[in-house]
């Protein structure tokens, strides 16, 4: 007999693992993308470290590079 209607199931939920946190985790992974695809370097992949160098992208009129903070020039 064919299963029909199978559905993937999420283990360990209660601990955060679970589609919510797979949709999240995408949609991080996705801005991280838009900010590359415009020449940004955030300082990693979670939301907040891509909204601050998009930010500061903002601010200073150019691409923000995470890993030349110290060396920036004006």
């Amino acid at each position: 007999m064919r299963a029909k209607n199978i559905h993937v199931g999420y283990c360990r939920s209660t601990a955060g693992l679970d589609y919510t946190r797979h949709r999240e985790t995408q949609r991080e992974l996705a801005a991280y993308k838009a900010a590359r695809e415009q020449g940004i370097q955030p300082a990693g992949t979670h939301q907040g470290q891509v909204d601050f160098a998009v930010q500061q992208s903002d601010k200073i009129g150019r691409a923000w590079d995470a890993g030349q903070v110290g060396q920036l020039e004006d």
